[in-house]
């Protein structure tokens, strides 16, 4: 068969890279049971050609020939019946533990639908507590900042009004120390114009 595809009941077959055929998951029973899917016996006998060979022969052969080959006929038909039944009941089991694999898949997927929905309330739980967890550290934040700008204030008054007491120290010290300056140039000169004073009045002792 040279095309890549053939087609079965109700499913498509397809080749592998090694040759092989590649059916679908449904098992050995997917496309149908062997036995019965093949040509109906019917179908056989009904066919001119054969029906035709048939009776040509029947009319050469006696009748001891004729029972002998409709006994090995029987017993191919009996053998054949008993393959069909026994297919009957492998396909019976295939189809009961396809079954009971479906009946596990079912319960993993209530048990995944439950984790699920448990995870769900989880995640709304906490995305409710993040959320008010935010608000409050948004009203926080600004309260913050506002206490920020206020300690930034009060920083920049305290540093405005130290340089300004230290600037007036500086120059209360700069004064004071002309004043002792100018006291101790007085009192120098008091004293020069004490003895000049002295000098004029007694002229006699200068």
């Amino acid at each position: 068969m040279s095309r890549a595809t053939t087609t079965g009941r109700n499913s498509t077959l397809r080749r592998g890279a090694n040759g092989g055929t590649i059916g679908s998951r449904r098992g050995a029973f997917g496309q149908g049971a062997g036995f019965s899917v093949g040509t109906q016996p019917q179908e056989i006998l009904g066919r001119d050609d054969i029906h035709a060979r048939t009776e040509a022969s029947e009319r050469l052969l006696s009748k001891d020939e004729l029972r002998r080959l409709s006994q090995m006929e029987k017993k191919d038909g009996k053998k054949l019946a008993k393959l069909l039944k026994e297919e009957a009941r492998a396909e019976a089991r295939a189809v009961a533990q396809s079954i009971a694999d479906v009946g596990r898949l079912a319960r993993l997927q209530k048990n995944a639908i439950e984790q699920e929905r448990k995870s769900q309330r989880h995640l709304t739980k906490w995305t409710g507590r993040e959320h008010r967890a935010r608000l409050r550290f948004l009203k926080e934040k600004e309260k913050y900042e506002r206490i920020e700008a206020e300690l930034r204030n009060a920083e920049n008054d305290f540093e405005e009004r130290r340089d300004h007491a230290a600037g007036l120290t500086a120059q209360i010290a700069e004064r004071t120390q002309e004043i002792d300056d100018m006291r101790a140039q007085k009192a120098a000169d008091d004293r020069e114009r004490a003895l000049k004073l002295k000098a004029l009045k007694n002229p006699a002792h200068s």
